[in-house]
């Protein structure tokens, strides 16, 4: 965790020099410290690592409770920036680029910034340039870990987590989890064609299917013949249900005539001019 907190300042430099609307500003760590051009060219910003406060973390439980995270502490990180313009530039520039470096922060990265302000402007006569003084408060969460796996290039999250929970697939929800919580269900229609087996693409494998006709009786009896037709039919995955509905990988498939006939009882799942309507769920 310390290793990861001192090298804040020079992550986020090197994250700030690739910036292309930045490219004329000269962005430098405050320690060690860096020669500057005398007299002052261009704009340049020093970071540095001013103070850290590292407090237990608590999480509020089921029953409302205030309970101490025993794994993770949570952490405040007070970054300084020193902003040198030339003179020739003017006061009003110190502000320009303090701006326009905390909107990156900000806006198109993960740091959580809590808060950032500016001070006075003073003149540098060695130089020959203006200093403004800024400060950067960041909020951070901190798992122990021999190594972070965080690569700041990026700032890939405002909770940096230890390497081990990033690496545990098994606890992190995965895009076809997020598909089924977003949408768990389908509901749809067709047209029957009059085929004996009619496929219907869903584009997943679900764990149950309904369907029936519109319009019509779910069950038909003859009972001169002593037949019945079957206009509504479920399945589920593991292969259950009724007759004239089967699972399959991509949908389901309807059964349609006297080929899949059960007990004298004919599903009639797909039959010409029918209108469909069922319901699946992932």
């Amino acid at each position: 965790m310390s290793s990861t907190i001192s090298g804040m300042p020079q992550s986020i430099v090197d994250w700030l020099n690739g910036i292309p609307d930045l490219r004329d500003i000269t962005f430098m760590t405050e320690y060690p410290p860096q020669a500057k051009a005398v007299p002052l060219r261009n704009s340049i910003v020093s970071v540095g690592l001013a103070e850290v406060n590292i407090i237990d973390l608590f999480h509020e439980n089921e029953n409302g409770e205030l309970v101490r995270d025993e794994y993770c502490r949570q952490a405040d990180i007070h970054i300084v920036l020193g902003i040198h313009v030339p003179d020739s530039l003017g006061g009003s520039t110190c502000h320009e680029v303090f701006s326009k470096v905390v909107d990156y922060l900000t806006f198109s990265s993960d740091l959580n910034i809590i808060t950032s302000t500016c001070g006075h402007i003073t003149s540098d006569r060695n130089t020959e340039s203006l200093v403004m003084n800024a400060d950067i408060h960041i909020g951070a969460e901190f798992c122990p870990a021999d190594e972070t796996g965080i690569n700041f290039e990026s700032f890939a999250s405002k909770t940096f987590f230890c390497k081990q929970h990033m690496d545990d697939t098994s606890i992190h929800v995965s895009e076809e989890d997020r598909g089924k919580w977003d949408a768990p269900c389908v509901v749809g229609s067709y047209i029957g064609s009059g085929t004996s087996a009619r496929s219907i693409n869903l584009g997943f494998a679900p764990k149950f299917v309904f369907a029936f006709a519109m319009g019509s009786s779910p069950f038909g009896i003859d009972a001169d013949k002593g037949t019945g037709s079957l206009y509504f039919g479920y399945s589920v995955s593991d292969s259950h249900g009724s007759n004239g509905i089967v699972c399959t990988s991509t949908g389901f498939k309807a059964h349609n005539g006297s080929t899949y006939e059960v007990d004298n009882v004919t599903p009639l799942l797909n039959s010409t001019g029918y209108t469909y309507f069922y319901f699946a769920v992932k």
